[in-house]
């Protein structure tokens, strides 16, 4: 899975790892 924020890669990986990272928590939930 790839992930785009605005036109970039922030992230990019499986599900899990994706899921975890903690970027692409701040972009789509906020943060929480």
């Amino acid at each position: 899975i790839t992930v785009m924020v605005n036109g970039s890669v922030i992230a990019s990986g499986t599900p899990e790892e994706v899921r975890n990272n903690a970027e692409v928590q701040a972009a789509y939930l906020g943060g929480h």
